[in-house]
């Protein structure tokens, strides 16, 4: 049997463990994950899951305590500190809050990784002029940081990553600190430079609008564990784990309260996801007519993603008690996702 090919970016049984005052604490257990070129990866969970424990470990910033990180099948985890400072233009970094030199300018910023890797400066020069004009914005060439919006100053970040060619790009919630059109505009910028570029990236957020918006796949952590994993419209169709339901929920169309009342006799309150050839067919009118039940649409919406698009439908079903079961059953035969809303 010949060995399995390798993504392009892989993570093997990635733990890392720290102790604080002569206890372990787990911020990884056990990460394995695919990434193919040309992917875009998103990192999602709440706070203290690992998120960021992870992508500087794939950065090469934190060793692991245990597992490997291959890209491109060059093992990241077992490279001396010397061949690891060379490997490390492979991979460019945003961060969350610019991470500029405010005492240079725009240009000077983006040239600056090509200064620690000892390019002459004309080819110094034309790379950086080069990558701010991939980022729309060489007029600003000549400004300090001080004198940039945010999102001027992310697109400085985004130039500086990818002045040295690197094979990934890694963003550390490269948006958090952005306001909301300046947050759309960035994720278009990065969409626009994994298609041009077939760059892959792989980057963490704690918001699911910025998965819905941009990746093609998500891997969920809670408390450094991968809780759930997939391409992002099955898991925006049919979420399995609790943590990624209430992270999908939140997007833009939670469910108002007044929905959530007691629950009352002979009345179940439903999520309902459509995608594919499910989308094509009368499920709702089917249902009633085959069971004699009545569905009242509460609420919808449309999630229009990377790859797909998935409709979701919450709704109140009520009839004989004796009846619900089966109209149950059938709508999680023929939905994408069904489940009762506590």
């Amino acid at each position: 049997m010949g060995k399995e090919k390798r993504g392009y970016l892989e993570i093997e049984n990635l733990s890392k463990n720290f102790y604080q005052k002569n206890s372990l604490s787990k911020a990884l257990n056990n990460i394995t994950m695919s990434i193919e070129r040309g992917d875009v990866f998103g990192i999602i969970g709440p706070s203290g899951a690992g998120k960021s424990t992870l992508l500087r470990s794939v950065a090469a910033i934190e060793r692991p305590s245990d597992g490997k990180i291959f890209l491109e099948d060059v093992d990241i985890t077992a490279l001396p500190e010397k061949e690891l400072r060379h490997f490390r233009k492979n991979i460019g970094v945003i961060f969350q809050h610019f991470n500029l030199l405010s005492s240079r300018t725009a240009l000077e910023n983006v040239m600056f990784p090509l200064e620690i890797h000892k390019l002459c400066a004309s080819l110094r020069k034309a790379k950086a002029l080069e990558m701010l004009e991939l980022v729309g914005l060489s007029h600003k060439k000549d400004c300090y940081p001080a004198f940039l919006s945010g999102g001027e100053k992310q697109r400085v970040g985004i130039a500086r990553a990818l002045v040295t060619n690197p094979k990934i790009l890694l963003c550390d919630e490269a948006t958090s600190a952005l306001d909301p059109v300046s947050t759309r505009q960035i994720l278009k910028l990065l969409k626009e430079i994994n298609t041009k570029l077939s760059l892959t990236i792989f980057l963490i957020t704690h918001d699911m609008e910025v998965i819905r918006q941009i990746c093609t796949r998500v891997a969920v952590l809670e408390k450094g564990n991968i809780v759930e994993m997939g391409l992002v419209q099955h898991v925006f169709a049919d979420p399995k784990h609790p943590i990624t339901k209430n992270l999908i929920q939140k997007i833009d169309h939670e469910i108002p309260a007044h929905f959530l009342k007691k629950k009352e006799p002979g009345k179940l309150l439903l999520r309902l996801s459509f995608m594919g050839k499910k989308a094509d067919s009368p499920i709702i009118s089917q249902m009633i007519k085959t069971f004699d039940v009545d569905a009242n649409i509460l609420l919808g919406w449309i999630d229009s993603l990377q790859t797909a698009t998935v409709g979701t439908l919450v709704l109140e079903l009520s009839g004989k008690e004796d009846v619900l079961p089966k109209a149950l059953q059938f709508l999680k035969e023929n939905t994408s996702h069904c489940e009762i809303i506590e």
